[in-house]
């Protein structure tokens, strides 16, 4: 995982010296929910209780292509009748944006985003009980994609939303002293995200 780290922190100062890229700050609210108007739902409701938070570095292309690397750390969740996971995860996203600048002020965006993930953190709750451990878990390493879009607001914010898919399982039923059974799940989402680049 330190190596891992250690290249994408090599990746993102070594593309600082092109031209017009931009560091920023990026943070929202990770959801399990499938659809967008559930996850709104959710938001609404106070339940959505994941988030991810973490740096990025913006690189525009050529043809309107652009290239945006992060660090992130990102709660990901999942319920099983009345026993709810929290997992967090350090990941490492490459967004693949494709947009039009309109007048230089917004700039509207469609993204392709593959990222690989290690799990730092595991909370399982039951009846409200709290409990840690790595007993759930199936898999700390993950990967996935993302899928989705957003607008950038006079070069400096950006606002994004998009589903995404863990390609792995990351839980597993063997839960120790917690007797049920909890299918196998990918732990996938929607995320909506707010960035402020400098």
């Amino acid at each position: 995982m330190k190596k891992i780290v250690s290249f994408v922190v090599c990746a993102l100062l070594a593309t600082a010296s092109f031209a017009q890229g931009q560091f920023g700050i990026i943070g929202g609210l990770t959801s399990s929910q499938s659809k967008i108007s559930t996850a709104f739902s959710d938001i609404k409701a106070g339940t959505a209780n994941q988030y991810h938070v973490g740096i990025t570095y913006y690189q525009p292309l050529a043809l309107g292509f652009a290239i945006q690397p992060g660090i992130e750390y990102n709660v990901k969740g999942a319920s099983f009748e009345e026993i709810n996971f929290k997992t967090g995860f350090v990941e490492v996203p490459v967004q693949v944006q494709w947009g039009v600048n309109l007048f230089s002020i917004i700039r509207p965006f469609v993204m392709a985003e593959p990222f690989i993930g290690y799990a730092v953190s595991n909370n399982v709750s039951s009846a409200g009980v709290t409990l840690s451990g790595w007993d759930s878990v199936k898999n700390r390493f993950e990967c996935g994609i993302g899928l989705g879009g957003g607008i950038q607001l006079f070069k400096h914010f950006q606002l994004t939303v998009r589903y995404f898919w863990n390609l792995g399982t990351l839980y597993t039923a063997n839960l120790g002293s917690i007797k049920t059974t909890l299918a196998e799940t990918k732990c996938s989402g929607v995320k909506f995200s707010a960035a402020i680049l400098f």
